[in-house]
């Protein structure tokens, strides 16, 4: 009997500039509400299934409407969407905060139907109930009790190139997530012991 469908997944955003602008005066020097779903757009989609060689990522240049609006997200939400709505289980890190209801705010704002309750673990809450790190980072937490990482990039500049199409930026921004998603991989395989809210394989 195969056990249940975990999937785990991470988003990569771009802000929406002309949409930031309107609330400029608002953002203050607050660099995190340039991440709300509203002002800023889904750009890759990374996800694995666990237990599967295979990590996929969706982009939105993956679509022909993205050469005419870089903030055009409606196919890469539909595309990744699709993937979880078929699991028993999604593994984020942080993403009951940030990458869960990112998306589902992109999803009602294209129309689309947002995705149904899905049981959820976030390593990043697992891990700020269950031990005691220095701070509860993807990056800490994988450097402190897996033998991965996140990939080092230029920074903002990252998302700057991207902005303006550059194909080796965005060979690097899709290699980020995916390598995200693997890292996030390694850290709930180390949590895992700890974690009691995993689905009943029975079920």
């Amino acid at each position: 009997m195969s056990g249940p469908r975990i999937v785990l997944f991470d988003l990569e955003t771009l802000p929406n500039l002309p949409e930031a602008l309107k609330v400029w005066p608002q953002m203050s020097a607050y660099p995190g509400l340039t991440l709300k779903a509203s002002i800023s757009t889904i750009i890759c989609a990374g996800w694995k299934v666990l237990s599967e060689d295979k990590t996929e990522c969706i982009c939105a240049w993956d679509f022909p409407n993205w050469e005419s609006d870089v903030n055009d997200d409606n196919e890469v939400c539909a595309a990744i969407a699709e993937v979880l709505k078929g699991a028993d289980c999604v593994v984020t890190h942080n993403g009951k905060r940030f990458d869960w209801k990112f998306l589902q705010t992109r999803l009602l704002f294209h129309g689309l139907d947002p995705l149904p309750k899905i049981h959820h673990v976030d390593t990043c809450a697992e891990a700020k109930r269950h031990i005691l790190a220095f701070n509860n980072r993807l990056q800490t937490l994988s450097r402190f009790l897996t033998d991965r990482e996140k990939m080092d990039h230029e920074g903002w500049d990252l998302w700057v190139k991207v902005h303006h199409r550059d194909p080796v930026a965005m060979q690097t921004m899709k290699d980020y997530c995916k390598q995200d998603v693997t890292t996030l991989e390694a850290l709930f395989d180390a949590l895992r012991p700890l974690i009691s809210s995993l689905p009943n394989q029975n079920l």
